[in-house]
């Protein structure tokens, strides 16, 4: 049997099938089937959700004065508040039970808040040594 007429009579046996029995197979073979789970859920799944990436983005937008004079430097104690409230926004969903939505706040408060850091803190480990020695001077 070649693929087109394998698809032609795929195409005749889905038309024939009611939704909720197709719905209902779907699922019971998805939930044994991890490839058709996939595919499913990459070729059909489009949330309607916020952009958490540009509300993240939006939280990170706290220059410093010397900041807005420079074009650089951010106020980190603002920037805090402001991610503290996404943080508690991916609480509420996951008491919402879209824990989806809450992992990828997560990973974008993360992953974008430690880029910034990184880079508006071009010392890094050093800075954290200064500290360390003045501490221990005094």
């Amino acid at each position: 049997m070649n693929y087109s007429d394998l698809s032609s009579k795929l195409t005749q046996v889905i038309e024939q099938i009611p939704k909720d029995a197709l719905y209902d197979f779907c699922c019971s073979y998805a939930q044994e089937h991890e490839e058709l789970a996939m595919a499913l859920v990459n070729e059909f799944w489009r949330p309607e959700k916020d952009d958490y990436r540009s509300m993240v983005q939006q939280c990170l937008m706290h220059p410093t004065p010397a900041g807005i004079k420079n074009g650089d430097g951010y106020d980190w104690g603002i920037i805090a508040i402001d991610l503290s409230r996404m943080m508690n926004l991916a609480d509420e969903k996951v008491k919402e039970g879209s824990l989806l939505d809450a992992a990828e706040i997560a990973r974008y408060v993360m992953t974008l808040t430690c880029a910034e850091y990184e880079a508006d803190h071009p010392y890094g480990e050093a800075y954290g040594e200064v500290w360390w020695l003045r501490r221990k001077v005094a």
